[in-house]
């Protein structure tokens, strides 16, 4: 699949790559997928659905795109993920049919919210059933990067309206933040006010701080009290635990151009032109 900024693919690496992977690695931990059917919808290029298969008994991957539905299929099918052509106001599954629908970075793509959320509930076992879903943070994107606007979202939301539709549609919402921190973090939110020790960042003066911005706004939805602690999640790869190792890198690739066989004859080339320009400058 070629990337077009529609939906992530796995070769991106960097912060794009933390984000998207830690959210469903959240999901793993945070909730026992043993047993239990899961829905990945917008599951973009399956490698999502390929992380809770991991634990759960059964994912069905579900996009409008047919490319990608093509293309996860041929990488990621085995016995225990399918993946299927629908839309999330269509949703191809039964009523009643699924344990655990999974929805990231899906709701700012369209307008029809309240339409896709009433058939994630058509679809979710009625007492039991639960969403994970996230939404882009539209104030952080309008505060930090004013400029800058994804021609694929169609309809971002501010954290209270995501709040707002979330308890039209269900009963208890436990509410995370997302955002980067040398890696990715998500941190529970609740009202009184966030469970985790508040993260700081300061100027080089050391006069003004802020706290932890939410970047992603996350929720947990069901319809019956679910027992979520305060839960602070923190996702990296070696090149951030290890920020001098891409320097070294660099700097070897450096030393081998340097060393190499054109490098020196360019040198011995250049050298004596630069010094004539020199002269006559």
């Amino acid at each position: 699949m070629k990337f077009t900024g529609e939906r992530y693919l796995p070769d991106k690496e960097g912060i794009l790559s933390l984000q998207h992977y830690h959210r469903y690695e959240f999901v793993n931990h945070i909730i026992k997928l043993k047993n239990k059917i899961v829905l990945d919808i917008a599951c973009g290029e399956g490698y999502g659905s390929l992380i809770l298969g991991k634990n759960a008994k059964k994912v069905y991957g579900v996009d409008i795109s047919e490319e990608s539905i093509v293309h996860a299929k041929n990488k990621y099918s085995n016995k225990n993920i399918d993946f299927l052509i629908g839309d999330v106001t269509k949703i191809p599954l039964e009523d009643n049919s699924v344990d655990i629908v999974v929805s990231f970075e899906t709701i700012e793509h369209h307008d029809r919210h309240r339409e896709m959320l009433s058939e994630i509930k058509r679809v979710l076992k009625p007492n039991s059933g639960i969403l994970i879903i996230s939404s882009p943070d539209k104030l952080f994107y309008e505060k930090n990067y004013p400029d800058s606007k994804n021609e694929f979202h169609i309809k971002e939301l501010y954290k209270d309206e995501f709040h707002q539709l979330l308890k039209e549609h269900f009963e208890f919402n436990y509410y995370y933040l997302q955002n980067n921190v040398f890696g990715s973090i998500i941190a529970r939110e609740t009202q009184e006010k966030a469970d985790y020790s508040d993260l700081y960042y300061f100027n080089k003066d050391n006069k003004n701080y802020g706290k932890l911005q939410s970047r992603f706004n996350i929720s947990i939805s069901a319809n019956q009290s679910l027992d979520m602690q305060g839960y602070t999640s923190i996702y990296t790869y070696d090149i951030l635990s290890d920020p001098y190792s891409e320097l070294i890198t660099m700097q070897k690739n450096l030393e081998s151009i340097t060393n190499s066989r054109s490098w020196c004859l360019y040198n011995i080339i250049m050298k004596p032109l630069r010094k004539v320009k020199k002269i006559f400058s």
